[in-house]
């Protein structure tokens, strides 16, 4: 169950990464706010997970809970958080192509080394 101390950035909490928390309150700063996420509660395996492999977490609720303009807002600030996510880091990868099947293959590669694009 995802909590903020203030009740009222509840309600307009769209999403957030491993930094920063995105709202519908300020919507000038797209890439969100560390000041928010400091404030987040939660207990969820899964959420830790997506935070620590560089994803982003929405809350469904409250964007479809918005209005037109919010939901339309609240598009543009996630499709800006995952194309950043995606561009902002280089990343060496070591992959294998490993048989499965005599028929098939798998690519298994995993992370050599990361750096974030300035």
């Amino acid at each position: 169950h995802l909590k903020v101390k203030d009740p009222k950035e509840a309600k307009n909490l769209i999403g957030f990464n491993n930094r920063n928390a995105f709202t519908l309150s300020d919507p000038k700063k797209k890439l969100g706010t560390p000041d928010l996420h400091k404030q987040l509660d939660y207990d969820d395996f899964c959420v830790d997970f997506t935070t620590n492999h560089r994803g982003n977490v929405f809350v469904s609720n409250n964007i479809l809970a918005a209005k037109a303009a919010g939901r339309k807002q609240a598009i543009q600030i996630a499709a800006h958080n995952i194309v950043q996510s995606i561009t902002n880091v280089e990343q060496g990868l070591d992959c294998e192509c490993k048989p499965v099947s005599p028929y098939s293959a798998v690519n298994q590669c995993h992370v050599v080394y990361s750096k974030d694009r300035k």
